[in-house]
C-alpha cells in the first residue's frame, strides 16, 4: 500500500466486510478478459458467501474455483475541500470455491437471508425446497485481506 498511513489490520477490514452493503466481485474470463460485478456477501467462519444463479458469465468464470478479488467499501462520502474522498474499506485476495457439500450450502444461504432479509426468514426454508437446485454457493477463500481508511479530514 502507498500511503501506509492509510492502512489497517485485518479486523478493521472484516468489520467493513460484514457491514459493507455490498462489494464488488472482480475476476478474469476464459478470454482473459476482466469482469467485475456487483454482489451480496456475508462474512461467516474467516469466508465470504454468496449465491448466484448456475448461469450466465459470472458463474462460467466462478464454476472452476478461480482466483478473485473482492473489494467492499463504507461510510464513503466525498470531501469537496479536499478533493478527495473519505472511506472505510476492504480489499479480499482469494479463491472462489463452489460449495457442494449440502450443508454448508443450506447454512450459507439462511446467513445470507438473515443478513439481507431478517424478516423473510421464516419462509426461507419453503423457499430453498423449490430454488436450492438452481442456486449456487460460493465461498471466497481469503489468502490476503487489507483494509484501508481515509478519514475526514
Amino acid at each position: 500500500m502507498r500511503l501506509k498511513k492509510l492502512e489497517r489490520d485485518a479486523a478493521f477490514a472484516e468489520e467493513v466486510l460484514k457491514t459493507a452493503p455490498y462489494a464488488t466481485l472482480a475476476m478474469i474470463n476464459k478470454d482473459g478478459r476482466p469482469y467485475c460485478v456487483p454482489i451480496n456477501t456475508v462474512w461467516y467462519d474467516g469466508a465470504l458467501y454468496f449465491h448466484c444463479a448456475g448461469e450466465g458469465e459470472k458463474w462460467e468464470i466462478l464454476k472452476n474455483d478461480t482466483p478473485v478479488c473482492l473489494t467492499a467499501v463504507t461510510n464513503a462520502h466525498v470531501m469537496p475541500a479536499h478533493y478527495d474522498t473519505a472511506y472505510d474499506c476492504a480489499m479480499v485476495k482469494g479463491r472462489a470455491v463452489v460449495v457442494k457439500n449440502e450443508v454448508e450450502r443450506h447454512a450459507a444461504m439462511r446467513r445470507i437471508v438473515a443478513a439481507l432479509a431478517p424478516e423473510h426468514l421464516d419462509k426461507l426454508d419453503e423457499h430453498m425446497i423449490r430454488c436450492m437446485d438452481a442456486t449456487k454457493i460460493v465461498k471466497i477463500v481469503p489468502e490476503e485481506i487489507t483494509g484501508k481508511q481515509n478519514m475526514d479530514q
